[in-house]
């Protein structure tokens, strides 16, 4: 079980990079996951590592608008942290496809000259890969087949990043194209 944190600053937590390269629930699920939580409360902590917010920045953005104490949990693994953002996120909340290749194109950076994956750059900063789990660098081939994306969309996805126009993003991210 995941050791309970306390925080007493918890109002000035940042988001750590994994957390930022998933796009953001659209308004009306946002809503949604608010008005749940003033009715019944935070059911999920929100998960933290290397002291920032991991996972569950919607919820803390609730609870915060709110003005409802959250709770937090350390992440402990099993997994790497980049693998856990994978599961709860790309693996199990209701993406569309740009979503999901927006957010393959954010979790993975191909280095120069090669055709794998060994860190990320999320707002132009560069992320070390994972520490434990599996941290072997995956090619792209590697990648489209166990994300169920495709290789062309993860490279449409990043061209879009790299045009550096929130517009472009937040089409992808709506209309999934």
């Amino acid at each position: 079980m995941s050791e309970l944190l306390m925080i007493e600053n918890y109002h000035e937590l940042q988001l750590h990079p994994y957390c930022l390269a998933i796009p953001e629930m659209d308004d009306a699920e946002y809503q949604e996951l608010k008005v749940d939580i003033s009715a019944s409360g935070l059911l999920e902590p929100i998960t933290i590592f290397a002291g920032q917010i991991l996972d569950g920045r919607h919820r803390f953005r609730a609870c915060m608008e709110l003005e409802i104490e959250p709770w937090f949990i350390k992440f402990d693994g099993p997994d790497s942290p980049m693998d856990f953002v994978i599961s709860k996120n790309l693996k199990r909340r209701q993406l569309s496809k740009g979503q999901k290749e927006l957010a393959w194109a954010r979790l993975c950076t191909l280095q120069r000259g090669s055709n794998r994956f060994q860190s990320i750059t999320i707002e132009g900063e560069k992320v070390d890969p994972p520490i434990g789990g599996s941290t072997q660098p995956k090619t792209v081939e590697q990648v489209a087949e166990e994300s169920g994306v495709s290789e062309k969309g993860i490279e449409r996805a990043r061209k879009v990043i790299q045009s550096g126009s929130d517009e472009l993003i937040k089409a992808r991210i709506v209309t999934g194209k």
